[in-house]
């Protein structure tokens, strides 16, 4: 016959329902008026990083808009170039 080996479990399944770590407690801090001011300043952070991300957005918006309107703008002006081009050699008789 072959030994037997008995394994121990190991790991976070063995514990069960026991933690090795206790019970976190809220931390609470001596200076009271530190902790309203610094909840004010959070608050601020917040306020301050939508208004950010929302003038953000809007510049890209602007940005990509301004783009495809230059963009527009060589085009049509090319076309002009061109018509006149054209028109300028129907005038004189003479085709680049």
């Amino acid at each position: 016959m072959s030994p037997t080996l008995h394994r121990i479990p190991t790991g976070p399944r063995a514990l069960g329902s026991q933690s090795l770590t206790p019970a976190k407690k809220e931390y609470v801090s001596p200076v009271a008026e530190q902790d309203e001011q610094l909840a004010k300043l959070k608050a601020d952070h917040e306020k301050l990083e939508a208004k950010d991300q929302e003038m953000q957005r809007r510049k890209r918006a602007a940005l990509a808009e301004w783009t495809i309107l230059d963009r527009e703008s060589k085009r049509e002006a090319t076309k002009v170039e061109m018509t006149e081009k054209l028109l300028e050699a129907t005038v004189t008789g003479i085709v680049a």
